[in-house]
């Protein structure tokens, strides 16, 4: 049987969703194995990441350690986009794991309250298929604005900052 896990996590600072697929932690030999991952709307790839995996087993602790590899360019003859469905190909594994990490980012116009389903599928010619899913929650501001008021007599503005998110909430500072 192959494995497959997925994670997702959200970074505000970047406004970019991460998701990390791990695949054959049980380093069996896959042969032509394809991962295909259907991207949720509202995001849209900006990269790939491929990572080697060495998972070392002490008593009952495992212990997984990534080393990049390299990035997979969306343009490249192993990846193949259509419409939201992601597909790489990621060729024989032989009792090898990777991880596979795709940066998505969240398109113009989502906003407040969001939460992105997805899944990831991993087949092989000899183990055939199986999926994993994972869904990332998040509120998104959407609108920041400032205004001020000369208080007419001296130097003094008085500043308000108003955030507004999508869900309608406000907050002045």
């Amino acid at each position: 049987m192959n494995s497959i896990t997925k994670d997702g996590a959200y970074d505000s600072e970047t406004d970019k969703i991460t998701w990390a697929i791990d695949v054959n932690k049980d380093l069996n030999d896959l042969e032509n194995a394809v991962l295909t991952d259907v991207i949720p709307k509202g995001l849209t790839v900006e990269k790939i990441e491929l990572y080697d995996l060495k998972i070392t087993v002490v008593g009952e602790e495992t212990k997984i350690e990534e080393t990049y590899n390299k990035a997979i360019g969306l343009e490249s003859e192993d990846v193949s986009i259509n419409e939201n469905e992601l597909k790489i190909t990621l060729g024989d594994l032989n009792r090898v794991a990777k991880r596979i990490k795709i940066i998505t980012s969240i398109d113009d116009g989502q906003s407040g309250n969001l939460e992105f389903n997805n899944t990831a599928t991993l087949k092989s010619n000899n183990k055939g298929e199986i999926s994993d899913s994972k869904s990332v929650s998040l509120n998104r501001v959407t609108g920041i604005s400032k205004s001020g008021k000369w208080s007419g007599s001296g130097n003094k503005i008085t500043w308000t900052i108003e955030f507004r998110g999508g869900d309608g909430s406000e907050k002045k500072l």
